[in-house]
């Protein structure tokens, strides 16, 4: 466009479409999805890189007068930069998770994280194992598809990830793939596709078998059990004529009985029926002393639309309802009133009871008494983001990891879950310096129930740290006596009780710097 005509700049382009044009010392330059071009003085748009796999952004920069260096930004696929006349590409790929999506996390057990991304624009599954992140996807690794929903481990310590239209994958811990959908004749499409097999969600129970929701299966059969011993061949499945209501099947948990709780259908639609409570008396391959319960509104939820469930170590179901927080304790339905909306998308429970609730806006954390709330948002926090999406919880480490919209989030907590006795106990570090306000002694692997008490090695107790405030199985000491004043260099012991009398005791080296 020369102010007054527009025509046509050059010839040699693709209908493919500009992704951006950037001019640089006189000179245009295009970008499409995976080509850059340049426009010569000849009026002819020549290709002076091309390979890419999809382009975002694109700038030229120089260091010098004579060498220009190309930037290229891709989705997925990181950053590149070549310069100009050289056949070299430099990709500069940051450590990270495939997208900033998590839909749904969960703990193996060797502490690494897994992430489920999106239901819709999905990329894949992720896993953090504390220092460096891996992706599995549809272009990597072949999965069926990238819309990964849920995210569970089972007692052997496999992967079974759920997706929205590709069915389940299974991974074994050496990084064997295997895929279970309608190609494979283990789950059903939905209506208007034979071969879209949707998985809402997943879960173990306490004798590792793996149930997962087949939602909206056309076969009517939408829960589905694994016996993970042979998991291609020991599938057993659930439909209206076994209890189950609906085939609009969206979470599932186990309780502490084995009794596996359903959500049905949340979104506007008559498929909204509330709870189904399936209790399978542990033998899942074998229906006929099988029993069916279903909680509504007419026993009390704020509504029959279910978003979330989880148990406390009391035995009290919490229940996420599209309008409200319930909970359920020996056949009985309460409210709990306090959320900062009802817009709920996960809860977890940490081993001191607190429970953890994910919503759009922000994250709810209700004390174990069932009364007192605590929030963390942007507005007191440093979370990425307030729309809040999943939650996982690592009783070994305390972590508490907090996934978005906008990326994820880890805090730190005291909430680590006690150890079964105190053979394991230790500190650290030791010997301790004093004053160091950034690195506490911590007095870890603590057995439930326990108080520490710290002693010269005369017998003088200088500090006193009760049960009550003790939430995990580590504690942290700043040095401080119980005056509040800091403690002489020396050695102390820690002495860890139980409250049938079972002790340990060790020591630390106390230097007052």
């Amino acid at each position: 466009f020369d102010g007054a005509n527009w025509r046509t700049a050059g010839s040699g382009l693709p209908a493919s479409p500009i992704i951006q044009l950037f001019v640089y010392n006189g000179t245009v330059y295009a970008a499409t999805t995976n080509r850059i071009y340049e426009l010569t003085s000849e009026d002819t748009w020549i290709i002076i890189k091309d390979g890419f796999k999809k382009i975002n952004a694109f700038a030229v920069a120089n260091f010098n007068d004579s060498e220009k260096i190309f930037w290229v930004g891709t989705d997925g696929d990181g950053l590149y930069s070549f310069t100009s006349g050289t056949e070299q590409v430099q990709n500069y790929l940051p450590d990270g998770p495939n997208g900033n999506s998590f839909k749904d996390m969960t703990v193996d057990h060797d502490g690494n994280l897994w992430c489920a991304s999106a239901a819709v624009n999905g990329r894949g599954f992720y896993r953090w194992d504390g220092s460096h992140w891996t992706n599995y996807s549809r272009e990597k690794n072949n999965i069926p598809s990238d819309n990964a929903t849920s995210i569970a481990v089972d007692f052997a310590n496999n992967l079974w990830v759920g997706t929205w239209g590709g069915g389940v994958i299974w991974r074994s811990p050496d990084d064997e793939l295997r895929f279970y959908n309608a190609h494979t004749g283990h789950l059903a499409g939905i209506a208007s596709d034979t071969n879209y097999a949707v998985i809402s969600d997943i879960a173990v129970d306490h004798n590792g078998v793996v149930w997962m929701l087949n939602y909206g299966s056309r076969s009517g059969k939408a829960l589905v059990a694994v016996n993970v011993v042979d998991a291609d061949t020991q599938w057993v499945y659930f439909s209206d004529s076994d209890g189950i209501i609906t085939n609009q099947l969206r979470r599932i948990f186990v309780d502490h009985q084995n009794r596996k709780w359903i959500g049905t259908e949340f979104e506007a639609s008559s498929e909204v029926k509330g709870i189904i409570i399936y209790d399978d008396h542990n033998t899942p391959m074998d229906k006929s002393d099988d029993e069916v319960f279903y909680l509504t509104t007419n026993e009390g939820l704020e509504s029959n639309a279910v978003k979330a469930m989880a148990e406390d170590s009391y035995g009290i179901v919490w229940i996420c309802t599209l309008d409200g927080l319930n909970y359920y304790l020996d056949g009985t339905i309460g409210t709990r009133y306090g959320l900062l909306t009802n817009d709920v998308r996960s809860i977890a429970v940490d081993c001191q009871d607190n429970k953890w609730i994910a919503t759009s806006s922000g994250v709810n954390i209700l004390d174990a008494d069932g009364y007192r709330w605590r929030y963390y948002t942007t507005s007191n926090s440093p979370l990425v983001s307030d729309d809040v999406t999943s939650i996982a919880i690592d009783g070994r480490s305390g972590y508490v990891y907090i996934g978005t919209s906008a990326g994820l989030s880890r805090l730190e907590t005291p909430y680590i879950a006690p150890e079964s006795n105190l053979s394991q106990l230790k500190v650290y570090p030791n010997p301790f310096e004093i004053p160091n306000p950034q690195t506490p002694l911590k007095i870890d692997n603590l057995a439930a129930q326990v108080s520490v008490n710290i002693y010269t090695p005369s017998g003088f107790l200088v500090k006193n740290i009760p049960q009550e405030q003790i939430l995990g199985a580590r504690i942290v000491w700043d040095g401080r006596n119980d005056r509040g004043d800091f403690v002489a260099s020396g050695v102390y012991l820690i002495v860890a009780t139980t409250p049938d009398g079972s002790t340990n005791v060790t020591k630390v080296a106390v230097i007052h710097r």
